[in-house]
C-alpha cells in the first residue's frame, strides 16, 4: 500500500462543493492512500474544540483500562451496577467522540448529507447529557471502590473526563453564539443566539439564516 504525500493544497474559492468553507494552505494536510485521496484538518485539530476532544477520547480510555484492571469477583458481585454503568457510559464517549473526532479531523462533516446537520447545537445537548452522566458514574465508582485502587483511578479520570466535557460544552455553547447568524428559532434564542429581526410584509423575502451554513467548530 502506497502513500503518497500532495503538499500543493488548493485554495477553496467557492467554486468547489455546495456549503464547503474556504480554507488555506496552512488547513488542510492532504495526502493520498493507494487510489483514495484524504486530507487532515489542521485547523480543527488545533481548535481549542478539537484538543478538548482529543483530550475526552484519552481520558475515558484511560478510565475503562483503570476500572477493568481492579476487576474483581467478588467486588463485581456486589457493585456490578455502578462499575457496570460505568463502563457503559465510558465506552460511549469513548467510541462516539473517537467516531466525530475522526469525521471532523477528515472533514468528513462537510461532504454529502451531513454538511447539513447542525454539529454545534447536537454537540452543546449532547456533551451535556454525557457530562451529567459521567458525573453520577464517577460518583458511583468512588462510593463503591471495594479496596481497588484501580477503581479509585477510574473514579478521579471519571471526573476529569467531566470536567472536560463539561468545559466542551461552555465552549460549543459560546462558539455557537458568537458565530451563528440571527435566527427565529426559540431554541437559539433561548441558547442566546441573537434573534433575527423581524421584517415587514412588503418587504422582499430574505434567505432563512437556518438553511445557512453554521460553524461546524
Amino acid at each position: 500500500m502506497s502513500v503518497k504525500i500532495d503538499e500543493s493544497v488548493q485554495h477553496q474559492d467557492g467554486a468547489g462543493e455546495e456549503g464547503a468553507t474556504s480554507t488555506s494552505d496552512d488547513d488542510l494536510y492532504k495526502f493520498s492512500i493507494g487510489s483514495c485521496n484524504l486530507s487532515l484538518n489542521l485547523t480543527y485539530m488545533k481548535s481549542i474544540l478539537g484538543i478538548l476532544n482529543a483530550a475526552e477520547i484519552v481520558l475515558s480510555l484511560c478510565g475503562l483500562i483503570s476500572i477493568a484492571a481492579a476487576f474483581q469477583p467478588v467486588c463485581d458481585f456486589k457493585y456490578g451496577s455502578s462499575y457496570g454503568f460505568y463502563d457503559f457510559i465510558g465506552s460511549t464517549v469513548f467510541v462516539t467522540r473517537t467516531i466525530l473526532y475522526i469525521l471532523f479531523v477528515l472533514s468528513v462533516e462537510e461532504k454529502w448529507c451531513m454538511k447539513f446537520v447542525p454539529w454545534l447545537i447536537v454537540r452543546f445537548f449532547v456533551l451535556a447529557v454525557y457530562a451529567l452522566f459521567y458525573l453520577i458514574a464517577s460518583i458511583a465508582v468512588v462510593a463503591n471502590i471495594c479496596y481497588q485502587d484501580g477503581n479509585t483511578v477510574a473514579g478521579i479520570f471519571g471526573f476529569m473526563v467531566t470536567g472536560v466535557l463539561a468545559a466542551d460544552c461552555v465552549f460549543s455553547l459560546l462558539k455557537l453564539r458568537n458565530e451563528h447568524p440571527p435566527s427565529s428559532n426559540r431554541i437559539l434564542i433561548i441558547l442566546g443566539v441573537e434573534r433575527l429581526p423581524p421584517t415587514s410584509d412588503n418587504s422582499a423575502p430574505t434567505t432563512d439564516p437556518e438553511l445557512d451554513d453554521t460553524p461546524k467548530y
